[in-house]
């Protein structure tokens, strides 16, 4: 287990090096690799404690608008927070890595993984948490561990593709009826 994510950055540029990719040193986040033609920058947040949706739609504007980003926390996403990469359809060029507690009821750690997981240096970060014995985990549905496509606008859980239902009226994504209540306590806005 690692305690910060500066702790692997070493190892990290040096497998990203040996794998063909360029580092370069960007100004607002903590490593940046140029493979494949495109630009990721890796930026991490060290506390342990949530991060809210302000907070990362202040973290995402302080960052270039056209590099890829593998944005990495101690502690975790809130729902609301990974809510809003999928409406905004951000979660094709943003990678969630979080160490910390999964939720504020959650009694242990479980190191997980969101949005753009497929990259070629996403997956050298896996490789060089795996050499620490840390593994990431998709973060996955409120109900199931089928992958995340959505989240209720009633509670706020997160919701695969069996587990979401649409409003006819006002297309909010609402939990399945066979999931829960929100469907019928639902008010369009």
């Amino acid at each position: 287990m690692i305690n910060r994510f500066s702790e692997i950055i070493p190892h990290l540029s040096k497998h990203l090096t040996e794998t063909g990719a360029q580092m370069f040193t960007p100004r607002v986040a903590i490593l940046g690799v140029k493979a494949g033609g495109e630009d990721f920058l890796m930026d991490t947040k060290e506390q342990t404690g949530p991060i809210l949706l302000a907070n990362l739609e202040n973290w995402i504007a302080s960052l270039p608008g056209d590099a890829h980003l593998i944005l990495f926390t101690m502690g975790f996403f809130h729902p609301r927070a990974i809510a809003h990469l999928i409406q905004r359809g951000q979660n094709s060029r943003v990678a969630l890595v979080q160490m910390g507690l999964a939720s504020f009821f959650d009694e242990q750690a479980r190191p997980s993984k969101f949005g753009e997981t497929d990259s070629p240096v996403f997956k050298v970060l896996e490789e060089e948490m795996a050499k620490q014995g840390i593994s990431l985990t998709p973060i996955s549905c409120s109900y199931c561990p089928a992958a995340v496509v959505g989240v209720c606008r009633d509670c706020g859980k997160l919701l695969c593709k069996d587990h979401f239902i649409s409003c006819a009226i006002c297309r909010s994504n609402l939990c399945h009826p066979d999931s829960g209540e929100c469907y019928f306590r639902h008010e369009c806005k």
